[in-house]
This record gives C-alpha cells, sequence and structure tokens, in this order.
C-alpha cells in the first residue's frame, strides 16, 4: 500500500512504565495524556492537548499552539506556552511560571 499519498492517517500508542521512570515526550502533533509518574515528566509538542495528572519531581512542558491541563502536580512545575490555553488546575507542593 502507498503510505506516502495517503491523508487522515493516525496512530494511537499507550506506553505504561514504571511510576519512577523519568518520562520525555515530543510531539509535532496530537494529545497526550501523562499520569501517575513519580520522577519527572519533560514534554513538548506542537499541537493537540496536553493533560497532566498526579505527577511527582520536575514537571516542564513546552506546548506551542496546545491546551494544557495539570492537576495533581507535586514538585518545581514549569509550563511555556505559545498560542493555546495554560490551565493550572491544581497547584500541590508545585509552582507553575509562565
Amino acid at each position: 500500500m502507498d503510505y506516502v499519498n495517503r491523508r487522515n492517517i493516525s496512530i494511537d500508542y499507550e506506553i505504561t512504565a514504571p511510576p519512577d521512570s523519568k518520562v520525555r515526550t515530543k510531539s509535532g502533533s496530537g494529545d497526550q495524556t501523562i499520569q501517575g509518574m513519580q520522577a519527572g515528566v519533560d514534554l513538548e509538542t506542537g499541537s493537540g492537548d496536553v493533560k497532566l495528572d498526579n505527577l511527582a519531581g520536575e514537571i516542564t512542558s513546552i506546548p506551542d499552539r496546545a491546551t494544557m491541563q495539570a492537576r495533581g502536580a507535586a514538585g518545581p512545575f514549569e509550563a511555556r506556552a505559545g498560542s493555546g490555553d495554560d490551565h493550572d488546575r491544581e497547584k500541590a507542593k508545585g509552582r507553575r511560571a509562565s
């Protein structure tokens, strides 16, 4: 099959890792949901929704044209948004910088 000329192709990944793993993600577009990780998260995305839930450790998020929601973030929390919405639903022990 000739995938080069096809459009509207989508791929979904669900990755499970031990909670004490540090997570680093980078996406050009598409939604990302990260939950339950306790050793830190470093994510970058071009567009799509970012949902962070029940995280600990250093959290760095660089969404460009994305909407970001964070709940239960404990630890240093840094988010820099380009043109999307940036919502910090709940600040546990962390701090928020924009």
